[in-house]
């Protein structure tokens, strides 16, 4: 998307939104280590549901992927739809609950409530390295046992 500077909305106001159906800049703000690395897919949504319209689906079944790690901003809003779409599709969603956010913290608060009944486990981006370094781990010793019987 596009900045609109001052271009109309849906109810007629004018305000700085995007104009639909373009892609936004790059964000001079994206840290290093969350920056895409050669040759991995990028998918570009067009709906605060980042699976509805995209290949998204079709990426990660491809690559027989299960589980999901979410993070991001405005979590009542796109995070939300795109959490429950996951569950929809029948992933297993892990939310982040340091690296999600939203303009309201009562709202957070309660995203974290429905999501943690129902549609996603929730942790700390701390606890979830620990997970996948402990993955990691096993994995590792799972491969040196097969190579050493093999």
């Amino acid at each position: 998307m596009v900045p609109a500077p001052g271009g109309p909305t849906g109810w007629g106001l004018r305000s700085g939104n995007c104009i639909v159906g373009t892609h936004g800049p790059e964000s001079p703000d994206t840290i290093d280590e969350l920056k895409p690395l050669p040759g991995e897919l990028v998918v570009r949504g067009f709906s605060v549901d980042k699976f509805y319209g995209t290949n998204l689906d079709l990426a990660l079944r491809g690559q027989d992927i299960r589980y999901l790690i979410i993070t991001g901003i405005m979590a009542d809003i796109c995070v939300n739809a795109t959490l429950l779409s996951a569950t929809i599709r029948e992933y297993r969603v892990t939310a982040l609950t340091d690296c999600i956010t939203t303009i309201w913290p009562n709202i957070l608060e309660a995203v974290f409530d429905i999501w943690g009944r129902k549609f996603a486990r929730l942790i700390t981006s701390d606890q979830a390295i620990a997970e996948l370094e402990e993955q990691v781990r096993l994995r590792g010793v799972s491969a040196r046992r097969r190579s050493e019987s093999g």
